[in-house]
């Protein structure tokens, strides 16, 4: 009994530990602007450091990597007139390869269900302080509230968080009671953003949900025909009464999405384009200088540089997650970290649903702001590819004991004949 209590405690301890981590890995922190709290890449190398061990990714992963430094060492020789741009390089190259630190160590169901626990609690702290902000700000106009309360870096994390809660089934009274108050403060949190993106991601990623939901054969077609129904009457009332509790920002997001479903409004949005003041106008500007770079150079890209080194102030931002791994590693290197994604993909459909259709509404994301470039993104991602790791040499080492044990069950079999 004593025995049994001893790592009860130990493993409460074990998970309080992670938890408290891994909300210490996703707090954003920035030093002139740029994300900074690349602390998470420590955490392998200390259980490496009190474990002994070093797990060994797949051979695809090695080559990947292989791969990268390959490009590394390529462009620091060819790209000379960059030489003065070393330590940079250097940098952003090991924040690069930060995504692969957690294949070496195995990510168990513990450390997932601290990670899923972490993201959770993380998103209410800063649900919590927006809703407390726009309180205290709400007498201002849009642009202010958007300046003071919205914010287009982390809006991500929250749709994994609205995911991982749906999803989620408690087993207590006290947490079925808590569950839906919780996924309405989510929904408020990613509403008070003020970022057009976090929206559609979050409803690009239900549609998804909306229609893998019906192959599912163990759901009645009853419960089917209810779900189809009920879902969109429940968007409908939470969209109808958000402008009621936040009237600017069922303002600003009128003026700046539902104004594009008319045709006035999609002429001023392909005119919005040719504009480079405009946002979609200068994500257009910066897509042409990548694609144009690359060009030039597609075999290592821009070796990790980000594309300021286009520009005499040395200041640029990619806004998209997908052309800014363009520019850095080319086009051999943009199709291996595509390669990664995709692969991830597989690994949560088979596994983990909740952060499955979190992960879409990430990816989606990253077509208009960077995601797994940012320190808690590069976190999210390190840690998914960690989780895929850990499960496919889980399914590897069974697969070897069940071939050891077929091999000397026909042994004995050989003998007996």
């Amino acid at each position: 009994m004593f025995n049994n209590n001893k790592l009860y405690t130990k493993k409460k301890n074990s998970n309080f530990f992670l938890i408290t981590t891994f909300i210490i890995f996703l707090i954003p922190y920035s030093i002139s602007g740029l994300s900074a709290n690349y602390s998470f890449i420590f955490f392998p190398l200390i259980l490496i450091l009190i474990s002994g061990k070093i797990k060994t990714p797949s051979k695809n992963i090695i080559l990947i990597t292989l791969f990268f430094i390959l490009v590394l060492l390529i462009s620091t020789l060819y790209q000379y007139e960059l030489l003065r741009y070393l330590d940079r390089r250097l940098i952003s190259f090991l924040i690069f390869m930060s995504i692969f630190s957690y294949t070496i160590i195995d990510i168990d169901r513990d450390k997932i269900n601290s990670f899923k626990i972490a993201i959770v609690l993380i998103v209410l702290f800063f649900a919590i302080w927006k809703l407390g902000r726009y309180i205290y700000w709400k007498n201002l106009d849009v642009g202010n509230l958007k300046y003071y309360v919205g914010s287009s870096r982390y809006g991500f994390v929250y749709i994994l968080g609205f995911w991982i809660t749906w999803f989620y089934q408690p087993h207590s009274k006290f947490f079925k009671i808590l569950k839906s108050p919780i996924i309405l403060l989510i929904l408020v949190c990613i509403f008070l953003t003020f970022s057009r993106t976090t929206i559609l991601a979050l409803f690009v990623s239900f549609f998804f949900y909306y229609l893998t939901y019906f192959s599912l054969k163990k759901k009645n077609f009853i419960f089917r025909i209810i779900f189809i129904i009920l879902i969109p009457i429940i968007f409908l009332i939470i969209i109808y009464s958000l402008p009621i509790i936040f009237p600017w920002g069922a303002k600003y997001f009128s003026n700046t999405i539902l104004i594009y479903l008319s045709v006035d409004g999609l002429i001023d949005l392909f005119q919005r384009f040719n504009d480079i003041k405009s946002s979609e106008g200068f994500r257009v500007f910066i897509l042409g200088k990548i694609l144009n770079f690359v060009a030039y150079n597609p075999l290592t890209g821009s070796g990790f540089l980000g594309c300021w080194i286009m520009f005499d102030d040395l200041k640029c931002s990619a806004h998209n997650q997908y052309s800014d791994i363009l520019f850095r590693t080319g086009l051999i290197g943009f199709c291996f970290y595509m390669y990664i994604l995709y692969q991830i993909y597989k690994f949560l459909r088979d596994n983990h649903p909740d952060l499955l259709y979190g992960y879409i509404g990430i990816l989606f994301y990253g077509f208009f702001h960077e995601t797994f470039k940012l320190s808690q993104g590069g976190f999210i991602i390190a840690f998914l590819l960690g989780a895929m790791a850990s499960k496919k040499r889980e399914i590897n080492s069974k697969f070897i004991k069940n071939q050891d044990k077929y091999n000397k069950q026909n042994k004995i079999v050989s003998k007996n004949i």
